[in-house]
């Protein structure tokens, strides 16, 4: 597959004053993907190339998008028995980032990378770089039939590795992984179960410079009742570890551990109204949090389908970030202060989907998505050591802290030297609406009409403040923008 993108230009208004600028260069983007079957698919090979390229001509975009963009990657299989019980596969791959001085810096930035961070004994943070490259890989041994089955992997993604241009979003780099997880499957229907499987395993992540970064241990139990509803449990047992994300870029700093259960429930998926729900609790030394969400699907004709899912979330979190102050006396943290505060916060919303099929060649499609979501801080702190689970709460000892006019001021050690710092306050109360609908009619084979409208809302009122009633009619009454579309396709035969 390759594509060319033209160049787009936006009308710029700043104080009266209009330009035009570019916001989008003139691309390519290229994939290109082939796979061979050996052996009547005893083994398996395939490669995997993707490239991007862009013609940046102003220094704005130069600065904010990668000029070039390139990865290779292979892939393979091979079972090692005829009954194909026992599977080895994996993958292994490269990427490469190209462009200006100030794009590079970005990306190493970035909380993909993060490659300031000042105790990494590894990754070094280049201000004059002008590419950035790296690889990743993965190998699986599984056993994948019969009444025992087993997973064994191991996988590394190097610091610079960065395949994100040609939209596959990976989160972050500098990690090495290795899981087990041993299961026993039962398969012969009984008067409880269908089918059940449960898994007892672990996992644990490294980074390049030998931390423990995460790791735990995993139970999992799932299968079918014989009234033909589904199940899903899961535990996970995690101790603590060291975090290279909780000081965004900053020094080492521990990620409790602690505990989090899933459970999730269907009923029969062949009936007319079939109900999903699922829930979650966690609970850390830093954190606590639940949640629960209901989903029911009405099919209500043979060309009708109605769905409705709402959720509820709260957390409460003892270590949120609130930003970086630099300050030369805190030795202790490499000349920064990292500031965290508590949060509580509460999200509600709901996804609401119709399907209707008039005609094979007429149908509707509708999305609707509202969403409250709401945080409030207080308690705080500044991480007081690296490597540990220490932090000095601002109020407490010779430190004050002060709130006027939406502004926090912090002074950390009241008569003493440290100078005192300022932030606007975290608190959050953001509200939205999206809808979609969409009318597709096939007037002929292969040509096709499609009138879409799109709306969008938004509310920010009451920061850090929740009442559903309030906040839906705030959303409900809120001014929205709305886009009306018409794609017209027309295939001629020859």
């Amino acid at each position: 597959m390759n594509a060319l993108t033209g160049r787009e230009y936006a009308a710029i208004d700043s104080f009266g004053l209009r330009s035009r600028e570019e916001v989008e260069p003139f691309s390519y983007y290229g994939v290109f993907r082939a796979q061979k079957d050996i052996n009547k698919g005893q083994q398996g090979i395939g490669i995997l190339a993707t490239g991007i390229m862009r013609d940046l001509q102003t220094d704005s975009l130069a600065g904010i998008l990668n000029k070039n963009a390139f990865s290779l990657a292979v892939d393979g299989w091979t079972f090692l028995d005829k009954k194909r019980d026992w599977v080895v596969g994996g993958w292994f791959g490269g990427t490469r980032v190209e462009g200006s001085v100030e794009d590079i810096q970005r990306l190493q930035t970035s909380s993909m990378h993060y490659f300031q961070r000042p105790d990494s004994e590894t990754i070094r943070y280049d201000p004059l770089a002008t590419s950035l490259s790296g690889w990743g890989g993965r190998f699986n041994l599984a056993k994948q039939n019969g009444d025992w089955l087993f997973l064994l992997s191991a996988g590394a993604l190097s610091p610079g590795f960065n395949p994100n241009d040609m939209g596959y979003q990976s989160s972050r780099s500098d990690v090495v992984n290795i899981s087990v997880l041993p299961a026993r499957s039962w398969t012969k229907p009984g008067k409880v179960f269908q089918n059940v499987v449960a898994a007892l395993g672990g996992f644990v992540n490294y980074d390049f410079d030998g931390n423990r970064t995460g790791g735990g241990a995993l139970g999992l139990f799932q299968g079918q009742f014989s009234n033909f509803w589904q199940f899903n449990t899961t535990l996970i047992v995690m101790p603590d570890s060291l975090s290279t994300r909780l000081t965004r870029g900053g020094p080492l700093a521990i990620s409790a551990g602690g505990w989090e259960a899933q459970l999730q429930l269907s009923t029969d998926s062949r009936r007319p109204i079939v109900i999903e729900s699922q829930g979650s609790v966690s609970h850390t030394r830093e954190d606590d949090a639940w949640s629960a969400q209901v989903a029911l699907r009405w099919k209500a004709l043979s060309n009708v389908n109605l769905s409705i899912g709402p959720q509820y979330m709260y957390e409460a979190n003892q270590t949120q970030w609130v930003g970086r102050f630099a300050d030369p006396l805190m030795t202790a943290t490499y000349g920064s202060r990292f500031v965290f505060g508590h949060i509580k916060q509460q999200v509600v919303a709901a996804e609401i989907r119709l399907n209707w099929t008039f005609t094979p060649a007429l149908t509707l499609q509708a999305y609707l998505q509202p969403f409250i979501g709401v945080g409030h801080y207080n308690a705080f702190k500044e991480l007081a050591r690296p490597r540990e689970y220490a932090y000095n709460t601002y109020g407490q000892g010779a430190s004050t802290v002060d709130y006027t006019d939406g502004v926090y001021t912090v002074d950390p050690d009241g008569a003493g030297p440290a100078a005192p710092f300022s932030f606007g306050n975290p608190d959050f109360n953001m509200k939205s609406l999206r809808g979609t609908v969409v009318l597709r009619w096939e007037y002929r084979p292969g040509s096709l009409l499609y009138l879409v409208w799109t709306q969008n809302r938004a509310d920010y009122s009451n920061a850090g403040d929740f009442q559903f009633r309030r906040d839906m009619a705030n959303l409900l009454t809120a001014p929205g923008d709305n886009i009306f579309m018409l794609k017209f396709s027309y295939r001629w035969g020859l």
